[in-house]
């Protein structure tokens, strides 16, 4: 396969209907052949020498961190998610790969916990518009965040459960150092409680926000 690919290059990387083609076939045998390790090889024989100023740059550096990560390579795809989002044309979902990459290394995995497990993205000066962290541990009675806001600003705080169901709250808050509480009984979704498999902090507003300690018990 790789061999007819690289012919099919010869038609030049100008070719976009060719390289649609291709990257639907890497996808086809990443997804539907379920070989991950040859799609990463399709990819990577795409990508080769290919600027990302390339329309299609940022779709197939997503598609090869999808197959990386799907054959156990997380550093390799969180890098490939990271140059994917900062492609000139990156597919809307390399962000939240990007995070979801990212949080699983600084997964809070014990209870009680107290730390600061936040990934996120865009930071300046220690600032971001949005922090996310995962939690793999079970029975969560309470959680705490420590947050610092520059500016009078809006923020959502949402949690999504291992169901896939999300529970959020947006708030207003003054400028300065808040802690927001919340215990199991407030996280209900549906009249059930929520088993909290993330959580993400996030504003409108642009270097505003500060997100510090993580309480979980």
């Amino acid at each position: 396969m790789i061999l007819g690919l690289l012919a099919s290059l010869s038609f030049g990387r100008d070719n976009l209907p060719e390289m649609w083609v291709q990257l639907h076939e890497g996808r086809l045998v990443h997804l539907v052949e379920r070989e991950p390790s040859e799609a990463i090889e399709i990819f990577e024989a795409l990508l080769s020498g290919l600027s990302n100023q390339h329309p299609l740059y940022g779709e197939l550096m997503f598609s090869l961190g999808c197959a990386q990560y799907d054959s156990d390579q997380s550093k390799e795809a969180q890098r490939s998610f990271l140059l994917s989002s900062q492609s000139a044309h990156a597919p809307p979902e390399a962000l939240d790969f990007l995070m979801e990459v990212s949080a699983q290394k600084t997964a809070v995995t014990t209870l009680p916990y107290v730390g600061t497990p936040w990934v996120s993205l865009h930071e300046k000066k220690g600032r971001s518009k949005l922090y996310k962290a995962n939690v793999e541990a079970e029975r969560v009675r309470s959680i705490e965040i420590d947050i610092r806001l520059d500016t009078p600003s809006t923020v959502t705080v949402s949690m999504e459960g291992w169901s896939e169901k999300v529970w959020s709250e947006t708030k207003t808050y003054e400028s300065g150092p808040h802690t927001l509480v919340f215990d199991h009984l407030q996280l209900v979704v549906d009249k059930n409680p929520l088993s909290i498999r993330s959580i993400e902090v996030e504003v409108e507003k642009e270097d505003v926000l500060t997100v510090s300690t993580l309480s979980v018990k």
